[in-house]
């Protein structure tokens, strides 16, 4: 895999482990909600680098059940990249190289070196988007703060645009000529590139 590529999918597995100007939408905060669908701004600082990476993302949650990053190729729209988490399970499909990582979440906590609650991403994602008395939820910057192995990363979530209760579902299929990576794979990936 080249560089680039590598990173995105390392973005895809971190995220689900623990740039354009922004149009000013406001959305009325319901007492609750059950799916929220945005499009956000991923933006990961470079230790080594004074630079930063960026990429672009749709986000869906269907609250309690499950979170959906697909990753857009700029200009041409087509999706890169697909993380699906549930509080089962882990999905990433790599549309670039037609290979996709599913396991079990008892299975990754095991190998992967860190701890990962479904629900505490989820509350990471939707967290100062509710806040109670304030009438309108308008796109906000979050910083999110996950660990891995005996390392803490940053990475910076703004979210452009937010629709709350427009129902819509989670897609987990590809196709079947695509090839599984494995654990090892995955993981041996996610070493190198940190």
């Amino acid at each position: 895999m080249k560089t680039k590529s590598k990173f995105i999918l390392l973005i895809c597995f971190l995220t689900g482990f623990y740039a354009c100007k922004s149009t000013k939408q406001a959305v009325v905060a319901p007492e609750t909600f059950l799916t929220l669908l945005s499009n956000v701004q991923m933006t990961i600082p470079q230790e080594k680098k004074d630079n930063e990476f960026s990429v672009d993302a749709q986000l869906r949650i269907l609250k309690g059940k499950a979170i959906q990053l697909s990753f857009r190729i700029p200009l041409l729209g087509t999706e890169a990249f697909r993380v699906v988490i549930t509080p089962d399970k882990l999905l990433i499909i790599d549309r670039l190289h037609k290979s996709y990582f599913s396991e079990t979440m008892e299975a990754v906590k095991a190998n992967a070196d860190f701890d990962f609650d479904y629900y505490e991403l989820e509350g990471q994602l939707t967290d100062k988007l509710f806040v109670p008395g304030r009438t309108e939820i308008t796109p906000v910057k979050k910083k999110l703060i996950f660990p891995v192995a005996s390392e803490r990363y940053t990475m910076d979530l703004f979210y452009k645009t937010i629709d709350l209760n427009t129902p819509f579902s989670i897609d987990s299929s590809f196709p079947e000529r695509y090839q599984r990576i494995p654990m090892s794979e995955a993981v041996q990936l996610i070493k190198n590139l940190l």
